[in-house]
């Protein structure tokens, strides 16, 4: 059985986001917030875990979804957390850089404008970890872990290993694909 542990996420610049998630142990979420705010950024999340979500990967605990107002986003998808530092480096070679992107300012729209200043790639720590990224712009705040997921699972086996006294999962034989849980 894996358990369930409450997660302390950073509160946003405007105090948005859940200040605390519910996560499945072996996702390396607490990895990935060390990385950020080792360098002067924030993780604040819109959720992880939910038995509600119509998306699997969130019933089966295996997603993570940024704040959407907490971050830039660049059109080809990179995302970045503004730092409160002006320099720093972690052990694993992510940085804080000091520069100019272009980032999405209306979604519907694609207007784009350009912003200056101190950032983290979070793309990048996140996909360090494990994580995939969505590359779209309707789910550009949507991180998937995939590791451990076997092409022909049913999410049953992932729902068990998270609710082991449950058996009534609207979706629980869907098939992992190798990219989606379908029928």
């Amino acid at each position: 059985m894996i358990k369930i542990k409450k997660v302390q996420m950073d509160l946003g610049r405007n105090a948005n986001g859940q200040l605390f998630i519910d996560c499945r142990e072996d996702l390396p979420i607490l990895d990935v917030k060390k990385e950020i705010n080792s360098l002067g950024g924030h993780l604040v999340s819109e959720g992880c875990l939910s038995k509600t979500s119509t998306n699997l990967m969130h019933n089966v605990g295996y997603a993570f979804d940024l704040e959407k107002n907490e971050y830039l986003v660049e059109p080809s998808i990179i995302v970045w957390s503004k730092s409160d530092m002006s320099s720093g480096k972690t052990d694993n070679g992510f940085e804080v850089e000091q520069k100019s992107i272009k980032i999405v300012e209306d979604f519907c729209t694609k207007k784009t404008k350009e912003v200056e200043g101190f950032f983290i790639n979070i793309t990048k720590i996140f996909e360090f970890f494990g994580f995939f990224h969505v590359r779209s712009l309707i789910h550009w705040n949507h991180l998937e872990y995939r590791k451990g997921l076997k092409i022909g699972d049913r999410t049953e086996k992932y729902l068990k290993e998270i609710y082991p006294k449950e058996n009534d999962w609207k979706y629980k034989d869907m098939i992992w694909n190798g990219e989606f849980f379908e029928k």
